[in-house]
């Protein structure tokens, strides 16, 4: 295993760049990165609407299959609202003892 002895970002953020100690240097372009959180933000910020929306469609329907379908045949809906609601059924589905030690919520 390679020790790594540092890292700096470029100017603008765009490149990180990491240097080892067997005189490797490694540049990493951030975009992915930056592009994963904010979606991520986003994602949390639907969260609320989209536990209320499934909520509705479980009460209606009280099949997660049928709220999944529901959801996907939705033309209205958002394709970032569609995704955090299907995350939000799939959270309502697992059951109690697997979510407790689910500590880490997918984007």
């Amino acid at each position: 295993m390679t020790t790594g002895w540092g890292l700096d970002y470029s100017p603008d953020g765009a490149t990180l760049g990491s240097g080892s100690g067997d005189t490797t240097v490694r540049l990493w372009d951030t975009a992915p990165l930056k592009t994963r959180y904010q979606a991520r933000r986003e994602a949390e910020a639907l969260r609320p609407d989209a536990e209320r929306l499934v909520a509705k469609l479980w009460r209606e329907k009280d099949d997660p299959a049928a709220v999944v379908e529901a959801l996907r045949d939705d033309c209205e809906l958002s394709e970032s609202l569609r995704h955090a609601a299907l995350r939000a059924v799939l959270r309502r589905a697992q059951p109690p003892e697997a979510a407790a030690g689910d500590r880490h919520d997918a984007p």
